[in-house]
């Protein structure tokens, strides 16, 4: 029900405005794999970094590892 043309558009927006972040931030290292750009975001920009590992999980995970993860 929440999904609309509009939520659609802005959540595609968003996402098309972090990939030319990734983009930005990672262009003079192509010649790297994605896990070396990666360690060169989380250095070069930790607040884009912290969006790009949270792609794709919902809270209930990060819920769920924040109550387990002082046993790891």
């Amino acid at each position: 029900m929440t999904r609309t043309r509009l939520t659609d558009w802005i959540v595609q927006r968003k996402n098309k405005i972090m990939c030319d972040q990734y983009k930005e931030s990672t262009e003079e290292y192509s010649n790297m794999s994605t896990e070396e750009k990666l360690a060169l975001l989380k250095v070069n920009n930790p607040e884009l970094f912290k969006k790009v590992v949270k792609i794709g999980k919902s809270r209930e995970v990060y819920k769920s590892y924040d109550r387990i993860k002082r046993y790891i």
